[in-house]
């Protein structure tokens, strides 16, 4: 997609307000003025087939009260109803291409940083030959000590190569010193075993 088809299309919203006219206020003092004389009262034998047909009449008002409430509203959301619909399958539209593009983007990426581990590896056993011949390389090899040793920021892509070759060396002398440092010392063994797990002296 070029910057001008980008350009080309700017999504245009306008929500209007809705109205419902009706005269549900003066029915309001309408019900009010007929369920008073119920409000608090007992009933009593005599007013029963009185109070049966009030209350059918309260309820079918209720009904119909309940009926026009559900169509009003019905008519209000209809255009809102309309554009998620609409929305929805805008929606659709672009989580499948970002989807798509997506999946392809990060195997790329997931590509490149194998390609560019690969290379750092093969930089970092070639440096610590130079080092300390195998002595170091065989140290390395251990997954313990290349779980710590190697930084996994070193792959992203945004970090100069060269940038990291000088950290791998700054970190392959350190080592290398500290392991000169623990072959010198009393209880080696213990220290190297320490060493290689976390890296600490």
């Amino acid at each position: 997609m070029s910057e001008e088809e980008r350009r080309d299309f700017s999504l245009s919203v306008e929500t209007l307000p809705g109205s419902v006219v009706s005269n549900i206020a003066a029915l309001k003092e309408w019900i009010d003025k007929n369920v008073e004389p119920y409000l608090g009262q007992v009933v009593t034998p005599d007013q029963a087939r009185f109070a049966k047909s009030d209350l059918a009449m309260l309820r079918k008002v209720k009904t119909q009260l309940e009926d026009e409430r559900k169509r009003a509203k019905a008519i209000i959301m209809k255009p809102y109803t309309d554009f998620e619909a609409l929305y929805k399958d805008a929606v659709a539209s672009l989580d499948r291409a970002i989807a798509g593009i997506d999946a392809q983007v990060k195997a790329i990426d997931a590509s490149q940083k194998d390609a560019r581990r690969k290379e750092l590896m093969d930089f970092i056993m070639k440096s610590a030959a130079d080092i300390s011949g195998e002595s170091l390389v065989m140290r390395l090899e251990r997954q313990d000590v290349m779980g710590w040793f190697f930084d996994e920021k070193w792959l992203n892509a945004s970090t100069a190569m060269s940038s990291v070759m000088t950290a791998v060396n700054e970190k392959l002398n350190t080592v290398w010193r500290d392991i000169q440092c623990i072959n010198k010392s009393a209880g080696s063994g213990e220290a190297f075993v320490t060493y290689y797990r976390t890296g600490s002296l």
